[in-house]
């Protein structure tokens, strides 16, 4: 027997004289019998997963949309449609998309809103040929926020110098510690003791 249907097909519908209406319902059945996705006529898709392996049951869930959680560029009062799925406990979870993204702050400047995929840059000023180390810093975890401390006992650190030509050299293998101060003045220098310290005149 062949059957002819129109190019729509409502299955459901509100019902008549005070009765109440009914939510259609579609279902596509796996080789078992079993409806594998169910099209609901309350705007919600029921899947239910393959059964499990070694005895245990498979997942089912339903999912729809909603207006939920602004993305990152989101405003006060705005939401943003989702699709959103509710597990076989009835827990809803909305589902991220590439918009949602992650958002950085540092001590100062406005908040960075980066997509998903999308390059937040980390930079430094350091030449990529300049002698580096990384026994001077340390990230600590305060209160759900990253911190990064510097140490007070310096470690490998061969020169410190500034804009003004002020450059002071520390101890390399053979010893040798040189201070140039650019004609600069060193005062509060206290009385000798030994011969070779350096004192006021």
């Amino acid at each position: 027997i062949t059957f002819d249907l129109n190019s729509t097909l409502t299955i459901g519908g509100k019902g008549k004289d005070g009765v109440d209406g009914k939510d259609g319902q579609l279902g596509v059945a796996g080789k078992d019998g079993v409806d594998g996705v169910t099209i609901y006529g309350n705007g919600t898709i029921g899947i239910n997963g393959r059964d499990g392996v070694d005895g245990k049951p498979g997942a089912n869930a339903s999912v729809t949309v909603i207006e939920g959680t602004p993305g990152i560029n989101g405003k006060d009062g705005e939401t943003l449609t989702r699709v959103v799925y509710t597990d076989a406990n009835g827990t809803t979870h909305e589902i991220a998309t590439l918009d949602d993204g992650l958002k950085f702050k540092g001590d100062t400047g406005e908040v960075i809103a980066k997509k998903l995929g999308e390059t937040l840059e980390i930079i430094g000023r350091t030449a990529e040929t300049a002698n580096v180390t990384d026994k001077n810093l340390r990230v600590d975890n305060e209160e759900g926020k990253l911190v990064l401390k510097m140490a007070k006992e310096l470690q490998e650190i061969n020169s410190i110098s500034n804009n003004n030509g002020t450059i002071i050299t520390l101890g390399d293998a053979n010893n040798n510690n040189t201070v140039n101060i650019n004609n600069a003045t060193i005062s509060n220098v206290a009385p000798g003791v030994n011969g070779t310290d350096a004192v006021n005149v």
